[in-house]
């Protein structure tokens, strides 16, 4: 069992080396120690935990005991990336402040007074009320609480709850914010941090149900200010530039172009997954992409020569 969670754990940083702009390690829960078979095993999706009473679930395409992907106990809902996802209770109408959370140590400290952007998905399960105050907390230290308890502490990255209600049962919504660092947060939290009085809840069914109930996917903590790993972003050797950024419905680019063929320009996203590609001449110039399909976020805009990346800047697209 050692020798597996040693070669589990190497696995783990590999593959977020691999894609080292985002903090967060498994941010999907993909990796696990062995599939969900009960509720509250959110440490099957290493190196998660709950920070406050261990009953947050994991759910798997694997999991038994309606642990499942799609169809679980809770409801039916598909991963946004890849097999898997977490669940957590943000608001129980029979129990007073009773909350579920989500925590993981970030695969480094952040650095002082850097721009970090954060963004998660969440998707209402089955339940009879929604709940607008998921939130996520930075923090030096690990946070717990013994008992059933709101996590007493103030969230950097709160949803807006008049033009992000979270009331999507079919989809997969964005919560995404902006942090600057102290240089010294280490960890993050998930979930409600406000007592039952100062919750947005609003019912949507007929019948009494645990509450408030959400599915939660693909979670990012991404350095605007820092150099990405493999890239050296601050030397720019090709003069890429990108503009508007932040950028709406169309990205500019110009660059100097190293006389290759096989030239291109790629547009990432913060998992790595291309999401536009174009052939370029060998000159110097400017391009645009459309960008009005691609959802707020982090993106990754490189220059590549026979698809390897030979130049890369960050750009945010915010509409």
């Amino acid at each position: 069992m050692r020798i597996r969670f040693i070669i589990l754990s190497l696995t783990i940083g590999i593959i977020f080396t691999s894609h080292a702009q985002n903090l967060v390690p498994n941010p999907s829960f993909e990796i696990s120690t062995q599939c969900p078979y009960n509720p509250s095993q959110v440490s099957f999706a290493l190196p998660w935990t709950d920070p406050n009473n261990g009953s947050s679930d994991y759910f798997n395409a694997c999991g038994t005991g309606g642990l499942g992907v799609p169809m679980n106990f809770i409801g039916n809902q598909l991963a946004r990336t890849g097999n898997a996802y977490m669940g957590l209770s943000v608001y129980y109408n029979d129990i007073e402040n009773w909350r579920e959370y989500i925590q993981v140590k970030l695969n480094s400290t952040l650095e002082y007074h850097k721009n970090y952007a954060v963004e998660f998905y969440v998707s209402l399960a089955d339940t009879v009320y929604t709940a607008a105050n998921v939130s996520l907390y930075f923090s030096d230290t690990a946070i717990s609480e013994t008992a059933t308890n709101i996590l007493n502490v103030s969230p950097q990255i709160v949803n807006d709850m008049i033009t992000n209600p979270l009331t999507d049962k079919a989809g997969w919504t964005k919560i995404y914010g902006m942090y600057t660092a102290n240089g010294s947060e280490n960890y993050i939290t998930i979930g409600n941090f406000s007592d039952d009085a100062n919750t947005d809840t609003i019912m949507v069914g007929t019948t009494e149900s645990i509450g408030a109930y959400y599915y939660l996917d693909d979670v990012s903590v991404v350095c605007m200010d820092c150099d990405a790993t493999g890239i050296d972003e601050a030397s720019n050797p090709y003069n890429l530039n990108i503009y508007p950024n932040p950028a709406q419905n169309t990205v500019h680019m110009t660059y100097t172009l190293p006389k290759y063929e096989n030239v291109g320009i790629k547009l990432y996203d913060y998992l790595g997954k291309s999401v536009a590609i174009q052939s370029l001449s060998i000159s110097e110039g400017e391009i645009s992409f459309n960008t009005t399909n691609l959802p707020n976020g982090v993106y990754f805009c490189s220059l590549t020569l026979d698809n390897a990346i030979i130049s890369s800047q960050r750009v945010i697209i915010s509409k």
